[in-house]
């Protein structure tokens, strides 16, 4: 359970500076963002979903960048941070649908009973490395996830969940522990990023392990 976790953070360690400058993609723009309604108002209306499309359109970008730099750096034909971005944003419309597809599929889940949320998160978690390494369509990376993922829980889940919840537990406990509730001091915010894009880093490289670990790393070959 322990050794993808000790293995990504060797990785994560060893690419640190590449990696950070990837995170700060999309949490450099979200701290100031935090800041600016720590002190202002909060964005309502259109402003707000515009707020909230951008950052979503940078999440995609950092994490989809993130896992082409890993499997560059894996497969020993390493590329720069600019390269991976560029490749990732050449992949974005695909990548924004899939993500789209996901968030809504996960959301209704956690709807229903919370359970099939968590199942569903689970089961399309690597939809994305179908894109980006096997080019495959939406939809069809979505399925090949939910498929290839059957009977993968007890190798999948254990060491995930063991970050997950360190993550989770610096996104939303920090804030409160340091005071401020809703609207958190300027020092909580600060502190939360400052765990998040190290445990972030982590994910990346633990996510890529698994999918490395358990699915083929060449190419699929693309269905009729």
């Amino acid at each position: 359970m322990l050794t993808p976790l000790k293995e990504a953070y060797y990785f994560a360690r060893c690419h640190a500076q590449p990696l950070l400058l990837i995170a700060l993609v999309y949490n450099l723009p979200e701290f100031i963002l935090e800041l600016s309604h720590r002190y202002g108002s909060e964005p309502e209306g259109t402003s707000g979903m515009i707020q909230g499309g951008i950052l979503m359109t940078l999440g995609v970008i950092q994490f989809a960048a993130a896992l082409l730099f890993i499997h560059q750096a894996a497969i020993a034909q390493p590329i720069s941070v600019a390269e991976a971005l560029g490749r990732a944003i050449q992949r974005l419309v695909p990548l924004v649908i899939a993500n789209l597809i996901m968030t809504l599929a996960v959301a209704g889940g956690f709807m229903l009973l919370i359970l099939p949320g968590l199942y569903l998160g689970y089961k399309l978690l690597f939809s994305e490395f179908f894109i980006l390494l096997h080019n495959q369509p939406p939809l069809h990376a979505l399925k090949t996830s939910y498929r290839l993922t059957h009977g993968m829980a007890t190798k999948i889940l254990p060491s995930l969940s063991i970050w997950l919840t360190l993550t989770l537990g610096s996104a939303q406990l920090i804030p409160y522990l340091l005071g401020g509730g809703d609207r958190p001091d300027w020092d909580a915010i600060v502190l939360k990023h400052a765990l998040l894009i190290p445990l972030s880093i982590w994910g990346w490289a633990l996510i890529y392990r698994l999918y490395q670990q358990n699915f083929p790393v060449q190419p699929l070959q693309q269905n009729a």
